[in-house]
């Protein structure tokens, strides 16, 4: 149901969450014939259905969202077990569930962890370069030039120059669309932090 990759120094890992909120954790190398091999380094439980997944390498986070019961933050470092503190539960105006997607966008030295609030198709924004996450706020894609986006399950960002977008780019997927099925909304990242006033 989730999926993300992290790096920790030299390492790349995998973390993979099971539908029930199984977590597993692997360490990806080549064997010697080139091959790729996957070594398995943490399994633990989140507790129930879970989705969202994102990794920080900068802090030693690992972001998961238990869709019925919020965001978590665990530690990225395979050593740590399920030791876990709650970002944000789920409650009106803040997260609705489900809790689905995560992201991590990164701006200049900020870096911000969005999450989807399917339950009321807004995206809540956490700065999390600091001692802890801080909440900035929420924001929703309305209908403009094309409609606007609801019943989210999932998103990814990127930070940086990417194509026509300067300073990076949200990729929102959205369910219900006037014609045809679901497909993915771009959101130039500026318009977000002109939005939420983010510095």
């Amino acid at each position: 149901y989730g999926f993300c990759f992290a790096r920790r120094g030299t390492e790349i890992h995998a973390i993979l969450v099971g539908h029930e909120g199984e977590v597993r954790q692997f360490v990806l190398t080549a064997d010697a014939a080139g091959q790729p091999a996957a070594r398995e380094v943490r399994r633990f439980d989140i507790g129930t259905i879970s989705e969202g997944c994102a990794a920080d390498e900068a802090t030693d986070a690992l972001y998961l969202g238990e869709e019925n019961v919020g965001v978590w933050r665990y530690r990225l470092d395979p050593t740590a077990g399920a030791e876990r503190t709650l970002v944000q539960g789920i409650a009106r105006d803040l997260l609705v569930a489900d809790a689905e997607g995560l992201t991590i966008i990164a701006d200049g030295a900020a870096r911000y962890l969005i999450g989807s609030s399917q339950g009321d198709s807004a995206f809540p924004v956490w700065r999390i370069d600091g001692a802890g996450p801080e909440y900035k706020g929420r924001f929703v894609v309305e209908d403009g030039v094309v409609d606007g986006v609801t019943g989210t399950d999932g998103l990814a960002a990127m930070g940086g120059a990417v194509g026509g977008f300067p300073e990076g780019v949200v990729v929102v997927q959205d369910d219900v669309n006037d014609v045809g099925t679901q497909n993915f909304k771009y959101i130039d990242w500026r318009v977000i932090k002109a939005a939420l006033g983010l510095d």
